[in-house]
């Protein structure tokens, strides 16, 4: 899943205590299914928990989870909400916890043949929905069809 290094990448650059010590960060799928379809190609779908390991996490929680919110809502659209996260922080000390948060990943894998007959995978990973000001305004205007002026 390429989504696991998309994931890993943005919480070390967005999560301070994970930039100074990525060692404390691991990603793990310990199981998983393949969605396919029977039909022309091999195109197919990924779904796994995945899970989101910290050792010794010294900040707040929303430090790591609002980043990991982030990225969800930008590269996971129609994350059930109901799936939620599952989270195990059992506490190590006063300063630090051990940290764990399993969620739910889909990448869609579309496999085609090209002109040689050799086929391309191509892994599906949402772009970033576009942003918007806070204030920004949508216009719609519609108009009929126009008459002509020869009719």
């Amino acid at each position: 899943m390429e989504k696991l290094t998309a994931l890993r990448q943005h919480l070390v650059t967005t999560v301070p205590s994970l930039e100074e010590a990525p060692e404390k960060l691991s990603l793990a799928i310990e199981e998983g299914r393949i969605e396919y379809w029977q039909g022309g190609n091999l195109s197919h779908l990924w779904r796994c928990p995945v899970q989101i390991a910290v050792s010794d996490y010294p900040d707040s929680l929303d430090s790591l989870v609002i980043p990991l919110l982030e990225w969800l809502h930008a590269h996971e659209p129609g994350h059930a909400a109901e799936t939620g996260i599952e989270v195990d922080a059992p506490r190590l000390n006063d300063d630090a916890i051990d940290l764990t948060l399993t969620v739910t990943l889909s990448e869609r894998v579309i496999v085609a043949s090209n002109e040689s007959g050799q086929q391309e995978v191509t892994h599906v990973i949402p772009e970033p929905p576009p942003a918007m000001n806070d204030d920004a305004e949508l216009t719609i205007c519609l108009r009929g069809p126009t008459e002509r002026e020869d009719a």
